[in-house]
């Protein structure tokens, strides 16, 4: 799950570095994601939901498409037509 955090943390970063940064309260807001969430997640103490990363994916607008993988379906279609 790290892996899915650290896009988070460095677009926070990119953000703070770039004189426009955004506090947990505010990520928080825009997310909507609990305050109490976004702490835990951006201090690594919570194994977060995926729903959560994703609405904080979302209010970073960092791409959501890479968290989850394409679904494949496992029916084979028929090819008979009765």
């Amino acid at each position: 799950m790290t892996d899915l955090i650290q896009p988070i943390l460095d677009e926070l970063e990119r953000l703070e570095r770039a004189g426009s940064p955004i506090s947990q309260a505010e990520l928080s807001r825009l997310s909507d994601v609990s305050p109490s969430t976004v702490s835990e997640i951006v201090n690594g103490k919570l194994g977060a939901h995926l729903v959560n990363i994703e609405k904080i994916y979302g209010a970073l607008g960092l791409g959501v498409k890479r968290l989850r993988k394409p679904v494949q379906n496992k029916s084979p279609k028929s090819d008979t037509c009765t």
